[in-house]
């Protein structure tokens, strides 16, 4: 809805995270998804280990335009021996399945695992005005058309709300602190203001 991308954003997040860890002297690896393993970049430290993961990130030409969202707990269960921060960024659109996964709860206790969840504004609200808006679905292709009627933006805007609020209940339900990032809101002070968060807690 915006100049900036999720998957900008997406970038700008894995940028923030990865230079911080080698900061630290820690570790950095990716593993990116859709219905497949497209990105698999084992665990380095280093700065040319993170300008890899971006810029495989920002090359990365995805073989498939489907998601499954269980298959990088999988693939890291199978892999991670020993405790691991892992963030998981997405706008976890589809998500039921997944977070009822064996996999994600082995994940969810054995690891420190924060869900990055990617917001755009198109996502909360239909656009103001009137007339007919035609609508895409990224992986199955198929079309609507919504008449953007004050009806219809007033459903629109309780599904999205309801879809959100079940996602934070999930996710609450697995103990697992989560973060909101929105395309068109400052990035940097909430990132801080989470990390400090959870330090204080600790």
């Amino acid at each position: 809805s915006t100049d900036h991308s999720k998957r900008e954003l997406l970038v700008r997040i894995a940028a923030i995270l990865a230079f911080s860890a080698i900061s630290d002297n820690m570790k950095v690896g990716l593993v990116a998804f859709t219905d497949r393993i497209e990105l698999d970049l084992p665990l380095k430290k280093g700065s040319r280990q993170t300008w890899k993961i971006l810029e495989s990130l920002w090359d990365v030409k995805p073989s498939s335009i489907k998601t499954n969202l269980s298959l990088p707990f999988e693939h890291l269960f199978a892999r991670l021996k020993t405790s691991t921060s892992l963030f998981l960024i997405s706008d976890f659109i589809e998500v039921e399945n997944a977070l009822r996964s064996h996999a994600l709860r082995h994940l969810a206790r054995k690891h420190d695992l924060v869900p990055v969840i990617l917001e755009d504004s198109w996502e909360e609200a239909l656009p103001g005005g009137r007339g007919f808006m035609r609508l895409r679905d990224a992986e199955s292709g198929g079309t609507m058309v919504v008449n953007l009627t004050a009806k219809n933006k007033s459903i629109y805007r309780s599904m999205m709300l309801e879809r959100k609020v079940a996602l934070e209940r999930a996710l609450y339900s697995l103990n697992l602190d989560h973060l909101f990032l929105h395309v068109e809101k400052p990035l940097l002070d909430p990132i801080i203001g989470f990390f400090l968060a959870r330090k204080r807690r600790k």
